[in-house]
């Protein structure tokens, strides 16, 4: 039996399209289209569909659909909802939390299961994964991910938890050996949402697909304005 994800309101936001000649250029100067040893050939684009520079995903969770959809205490979520698309047969795999996060990013649940224990060398055999994932194939394309959680104490940090606030379980990229995790910015997929940029000036700094975390423990009415006073003021 497959659960209705609740949990999870996935909110896309995409920055500057290329036109499709602008498309060409790019992929001319930059090599987009070249590929990796042993990758299969990629589908043509389709004609007159843009580019998307920047795709920047915010993950929040533990609300039923009814329980966000059509409440005044969420007009920022009830109004992106009519400007977008939404998804309303998207599943999860699995309870509790952790493993969906391992699904949506990697398209398994790498062993982790219905525990809600994060992977170590000590509790998975498989662990660090070595699996393709989201954050690899950009890599390997050429192209880049990036992951920010809200109260990540450091950059590269690998502790399950920080207070009640932050909790690696959310962040999957960390277990997977072939997304980096160095100590800076240009070195680590792992980041703080103080990493962010926050200045349009700044906007060509964000990888093509980004993973933003927010803190644990808000009401959909908090959850709300975080997308408007920290993440919509930064990519409108």
């Amino acid at each position: 039996m497959r659960l209705l994800l609740p949990t999870f309101v996935i909110t896309l936001f995409l920055l500057p399209a290329y036109a499709p000649a602008e498309q060409a250029d790019r992929k001319q100067n930059t090599g987009a289209d070249d590929q990796p040893a042993g990758a299969t050939t990629s589908l043509a684009w389709p004609a007159g569909l843009p580019v998307y520079e920047h795709v920047v995903i915010v993950i929040e969770e533990n609300k039923d659909y009814n329980e966000v959809i059509g409440r005044d205490y969420a007009p920022y979520l009830n109004r992106i909802k009519t400007e977008g698309a939404s998804l309303t047969r998207m599943y999860g795999e699995e309870h509790l939390s952790q493993g969906n996060y391992f699904w949506l990013f990697s398209g398994d649940n790498q062993t982790v299961g219905f525990r809600d224990q994060v992977p170590s060398e000590e509790t998975n055999d498989h662990y660090p994964f070595t699996t393709a994932n989201l954050g690899s194939q950009l890599i390997a394309k050429g192209l880049s991910f990036k992951g920010y959680a809200e109260s990540l104490p450091k950059i590269g940090f690998t502790g399950d938890k920080v207070g009640n606030i932050y909790a690696r379980k959310h962040v999957p990229w960390i277990s997977f050996a072939n997304v980096p995790n160095g100590s800076t910015v240009a070195t680590s997929s792992n980041l703080r949402f103080a990493d962010f940029p926050k200045d349009p000036s700044a906007y060509h700094n964000l990888p093509t697909v980004a993973f933003v975390i927010p803190n644990l423990e808000a009401g959909t009415g908090i959850a709300d304005d975080y997308l408007i006073t920290d993440v919509f003021e930064t990519v409108r």
